[in-house]
């Protein structure tokens, strides 16, 4: 399934697939121009390896996804290969482990979050971006480019394209059972959405005192799902300049901050000070607080977007 793309491609074979790939990863926005629309190349005789980490998350997705695949496969005449991997892929090692072995796809989904450890495995883009995509395409992501070089800005090569953009997702969404504010005496239409901390602990304690859950929300102890699934959004919603986990210029942690502080405080009273985190917090995750959420033994979890489809 892997194919190895050390050798260097001349600009002919970078422009037929990359052009290939562009109107695959369009294609997800499932838009009919972008489903129907007849191909600008004819792709016959290439073949593609693609990772997808997307799909496999929920099934819904991975039927989507393996329907946009054949679609284009039927378009352009290409051969897709696909293999359908996991989001913890690329956040562990397997992606970069895999890279420096040699075993690298065409091309592969992912947040840009996670592709910048990968960047000297990765061709820039700029040069197709500008001078090979139609006007329409170019216009409809320029508003995402400001907050590529805003993410990569510690980069020497910040300017550089390394992942083609084509939406924004909401990292860790807040996600609640609607049934328990009705239990609880509250009413969501009036209560939505949390305002603050003081009102988040108000609904947690309606949960809670009202018995529709005994522990109602989930702090993660887990090492990596607190700092980007939950405590994070706390932080951001303290202070913006200085809630990032690093300062402007790359050079040093903000962690010392005010809104770091408190809001790494805050995240570890509702555990301890609070009890409205399960005796589990130190060892939580986002993954098993969804399925308790699903069970009903919980009321309201920040959740990572690729948890069961949440």
């Amino acid at each position: 399934m892997d194919r190895d793309l050390g050798r260097p491609y001349s600009r002919r074979d970078f422009l037929k697939i990359t052009t290939s790939l562009a109107a695959m990863g369009l294609t997800t926005s499932l838009t009919p121009d972008l489903l129907y629309a007849r191909p600008g190349t004819d792709l016959k005789g290439v073949t593609i390896d693609y990772w997808n980490m997307i799909g496999v998350q929920n099934p819904v997705v991975k039927r989507l996804s393996a329907s946009i695949i054949k679609a284009f496969e039927q378009r352009t005449g290409a051969k897709v290969k696909t293999t359908w991997d996991t989001y913890g892929s690329i956040i562990g090692p397997k992606y970069r482990t895999n890279f420096v072995a040699g075993k690298i796809p065409t091309v592969f989904d992912a947040f840009c979050r996670w592709t910048g450890q990968l960047r000297s495995f990765l061709r820039p883009m700029n040069d197709f971006v500008e001078k090979e995509w139609e006007a329409k395409t170019r216009e409809a992501i320029a508003w995402l480019l400001p907050l590529i070089r805003q993410q990569n800005r510690g980069y020497p090569d910040a300017d550089q394209i390394y992942d083609l953009p084509f939406l924004l997702v909401p990292q860790a969404p807040v996600v609640t059972r609607i049934d328990h504010w009705k239990k609880a005496g509250l009413d969501f239409e009036k209560e939505w959405p949390i305002r603050d901390t003081d009102h988040f602990l108000e609904i947690l304690k309606a949960f809670k005192t009202n018995k529709v859950s005994e522990y109602p929300t989930e702090v993660y102890g887990k090492i990596w799902d607190a700092g980007d699934t939950q405590l994070n959004g706390w932080v951001r919603s303290l202070d913006i300049e200085t809630s990032d986990f690093i300062n402007a210029d790359w050079t040093r942690s903000n962690c010392d901050s005010e809104a770091w502080i408190k809001g790494v405080q805050f995240y570890v009273d509702l555990f301890r000070k609070y009890k409205y985190s399960s005796p589990d917090s130190p060892q939580g995750t986002d993954e098993s607080a969804v399925e308790q959420l699903i069970r009903g033994q919980k009321s309201i979890v920040h959740a990572d977007i690729l948890n069961r489809g949440t």
